[in-house]
């Protein structure tokens, strides 16, 4: 089906999507980084409300949190801090440049994705581990509107837009898709909850999900530089600035 529809396409005089936006280097870049950071979303927000939940008796790991502990002392730094960021994100979008951001943002994740893989003893490194990754999030949205005006015509912005907003909705899907498999695939049936390992795994999925995301914004930087750098100024820096400061609503943590 999605060889036809691109046949499609490449044969109507004015295409819906145009074929060669798609395949672009400047649109791969933010596409393949909205995936891989929609991955890493879910990923993240699954692994940390299984893990704060269990009851460390019966499974040896664990902090036994209630589902409002979970939500407040381990999620919401992260909607705090997305919030307070974002906006700072968007300035520095602007000033720095999309791919710096989008590159520091990523380093944040993997940091954060590697402390819930292997150092997730105590809460408060749970809660450092989930608030790098939602800064890495955060500030991946706020770089991807930027990065996605800036690569395709003036006319073709809504749907470039779109496309990307599809690449993190099919991202999170993965995300989650992933996460709950490797933890359902672990369960105990003695206990009833899965091994410890299962949240090593998910971790590392997350950590290798943001490791891309910051391969693709180094590349990306490479490109920029032997191609003579992002493009100039134009009629759309406005709207890069504007997308790059606002917020776009997560049903997990707020703003990201």
């Amino acid at each position: 089906m999605l060889a036809g529809w691109v046949v499609l396409q490449r044969r109507t005089a004015q295409p819906l999507v145009r074929p060669a936006m798609l395949t672009d280097r400047r649109t791969l870049v933010p596409t393949i980084a909205g995936l891989m950071t929609g991955i890493a979303l879910f990923a993240s927000f699954l692994a940390v409300l299984q893990y704060v939940q269990t009851p460390p008796e019966i499974a040896g790991y664990g902090f036994g949190a209630s589902v409002l502990e979970a939500s407040v002392v381990y999620l919401l730094p992260g909607g705090i801090a997305g919030i307070l960021v974002a906006p700072v994100a968007g300035t520095v979008v602007t000033r720095v440049g999309a791919l710096p951001t989008l590159l520091a943002g990523a380093a944040s994740g993997v940091v954060g994705f590697l402390l819930l893989a292997f150092l997730r003893g105590e809460p408060w490194q749970v809660v450092l581990a989930g608030l790098l990754t939602q800064l890495s999030v955060t500030v991946a949205y706020a770089a991807l509107p930027a990065l996605v005006v800036q690569a395709v015509h003036e006319d073709e912005t809504g749907v470039a837009n779109a496309v990307n907003s599809i690449a993190r909705s099919v991202g999170q899907a993965l995300g989650s898709t992933v996460a709950v498999t490797l933890i359902a695939a672990t369960l105990d049936p003695a206990t009833g909850y899965p091994s410890a390992s299962a949240f090593t795994g998910v971790g590392l999925v997350g950590a290798l999900a943001t490791l891309a995301v910051l391969a693709v914004a180094a590349l990306g930087m490479v490109a920029d530089r032997r191609g003579g750098g992002p493009r100039r100024a134009g009629p759309l820096t406005g709207v890069e600035e504007a997308t790059a400061r606002a917020g776009e609503w997560s049903p997990v943590s707020g703003i990201r």
